[in-house]
């Protein structure tokens, strides 16, 4: 999980257009770790921006399955505001 975070980091102060793949892993990576609102968060972002660029979302597979364990781990409302905030995160675009 840090060298995912230090390639997002990287990423951008590169002035890299998307990481969105990166960002993405992060939030596999939280989930994985049982890590749920910060990971809801990360997937709820990669989304939002996803859409927004015409990119499909998700990449990676694993994301739906952990998406899902994260709804089952959290309650409606963990989850609804962990996904609320997702797209207010920056650094993505």
């Amino acid at each position: 999980m840090i060298w995912s975070s230090r390639v997002v980091r990287l990423q951008a102060r590169l002035g890299a257009k998307t990481a969105l793949p990166q960002v993405e892993t992060l939030g596999d990576f939280l989930g994985l770790g049982g890590r749920w609102v910060e990971a809801v968060r990360i997937f709820s972002a990669t989304h939002h921006q996803a859409r927004r660029v015409g990119k499909p979302w998700p990449r990676n597979p694993l994301t739906s399955v952990l998406l899902d364990r994260c709804r089952a781990a959290l309650s409606s409302e963990q989850f609804d505001h962990a996904w609320a905030v997702g797209p207010t995160l920056s650094g993505l675009s």
